[in-house]
């Protein structure tokens, strides 16, 4: 397994962890990029994307 591989596993077996436990703030906060981007919906109305990881987190 290469290293991107590897990393992306690593982090894919950590969300499963938190999430199995109910930790899904905790999740974000040590998951998420701090540009992180969350769209609702399609995307299309004026409030449907939120930008950086403080503000996807007060959603």
């Amino acid at each position: 397994m290469d290293t991107k591989t590897n990393d992306i596993a690593q982090v894919a077996q950590r969300l499963v962890e938190l999430c199995r436990t109910g930790q899904y703030d905790q999740a974000q906060q040590e998951l998420y990029a701090e540009d992180a981007i969350s769209i609702e919906g399609d995307g299309q109305k004026p409030d449907a994307v939120t930008r950086g990881k403080k503000n996807v987190n007060l959603e």
